[in-house]
């Protein structure tokens, strides 16, 4: 793998193959002891129409599917979270209708830029989402403004259709 693709999500399929998910979406597996690919990098999805910078990939085995969550928008106003599933952690991927499944883009929240989230499966089953936003802060001076982040937990139902 070249020296940009090193930081990527990994996963394990049931065979104990190791797949490398990382920014702008591509996928590689990976020998996970070595860091060698398996093959050339092919991308997975391009993220909802219209969304620019998709990022920050998850790959998740829930039930009989494979979820794809992802970030995209940039960090900035329009960022949020998108996620797509698929019967294999290679895909295909089908998006989620609602996409994104959670942003701020275009409201006047006091916590904006909410994005890069993972999924964290509770011990009574349920599914949260943690993901950071932004607190937009007042201006400094001509050029600053001063911002302050914040983590956040959603719950999160996953749906059969």
């Amino acid at each position: 793998m070249s020296r940009g693709r090193r930081w990527g999500a990994r996963s394990w399929d049931e065979e104990g193959r190791c797949w490398c998910t990382y920014a702008g979406i591509e996928q590689v597996r990976i020998d996970p002891e070595t860091g060698r690919s398996f093959g050339r990098p092919r991308r997975l999805w391009s993220g909802t129409p219209g969304a620019l910078a998709p990022e920050a990939p998850h790959l998740y085995r829930i039930g009989a599917y494979w979820y794809l969550l992802i970030a995209e928008g940039g960090t900035e106003r329009g960022h949020g979270v998108s996620i797509a599933r698929g019967p294999a952690p290679d895909g295909p991927f089908e998006p989620c209708p609602a996409n994104p499944v959670l942003s701020h883009r275009s409201t006047d929240r006091p916590v904006q830029n909410t994005g890069h989230a993972d999924l964290v499966e509770a011990p009574d089953g349920s599914w949260w989402m943690v993901l950071l936003g932004v607190r937009p802060g007042h201006r400094t001076g001509d050029r600053h403004v001063r911002r302050v982040r914040h983590g956040a937990v959603r719950l999160v139902r996953l749906r059969a259709s």
